[in-house]
């Protein structure tokens, strides 16, 4: 019995079609496309898998407006001389960041030890409002410990900075033009 099983075939119409004897000529033409397909020829990759056009539209799109916004709002100083910067500074002193905290979501703030005041207030202890540096965003760092030149501007009460506001020239630069 199962002798007779394995040599007896099964009834299946695939191994007795041929294209020769006219069976599957109502298929001619079949590789053309009509309308939609649902599945891709062999050999191709399938638009859905990548997106299709909407995908490549898409990724256009997204990509245009990531550039565009980019330019928008990236950081774009006007050169300005040492004498224009210490005119427009709140206060210009020399510190040691103590580190930087999270103050928003887009903004730090890092805190100084005052070591000198060259300009405005006096304070032993700054804060001063950033937002946290890439260049793009005009944000800026501050290496804990290091002693920095640093200028701020108020804005809605607060002492603010910028890479726009980084010093122009070197501290004693900076002592020469306030001393006058």
């Amino acid at each position: 019995m199962i002798a007779s099983t394995v040599l007896h075939r099964s009834p299946s119409v695939l191994p007795d079609i041929s294209p020769s004897r006219g069976e599957i000529s109502s298929f001619a033409g079949w590789r053309k496309p009509r309308g939609n397909l649902i599945s891709p020829l062999e050999g191709e990759m399938s638009g859905r898998t990548e997106g299709g056009r909407f995908g490549i539209l898409a990724a256009a799109a997204l990509a245009m407006l990531t550039i565009s916004t980019s330019a928008a709002h990236a950081c774009s100083c006007r050169g300005e001389t040492v004498a224009q910067q210490a005119q427009r500074a709140a206060v210009i002193f020399v510190g040691r960041s103590l580190g930087t905290t999270k103050a928003s979501r887009f903004e730090r703030v890092t805190t100084f030890r005052v070591g000198e005041t060259l300009k405005g207030s006096r304070s032993p202890i700054r804060q001063v409002f950033h937002a946290e540096g890439d260049g793009g965003n005009c944000g800026v760092s501050f290496q804990r410990g290091k002693r920095t030149l640093v200028l701020t501007y108020r804005v809605d009460g607060k002492l603010q900075t910028n890479l726009c506001a980084m010093p122009q020239g070197s501290e004693a630069e900076f002592r020469a033009i306030l001393k006058k």
